[in-house]
């Protein structure tokens, strides 16, 4: 199930293992995402096209 979480800051406790880590890793993946979006908005004016790598 997705949710809209916009506006919303996110504490993970217990990132070392299970649900924690699953969880602070979806966050942060998301989070990367969403900045490179808005980084390739920003810079779309000065035909500059910031480089894209999948992990």
């Amino acid at each position: 199930m997705t949710q809209n979480v916009q506006g919303t800051i996110v504490v993970v406790t217990g990132t070392r293992s299970g649900l924690g880590e699953a969880t602070a890793c979806s966050a942060t993946k998301t989070a990367v995402r969403v900045i490179s979006k808005g980084l390739r908005q920003d810079v779309k004016p000065y035909n500059l096209r910031p480089s894209r790598q999948d992990y």
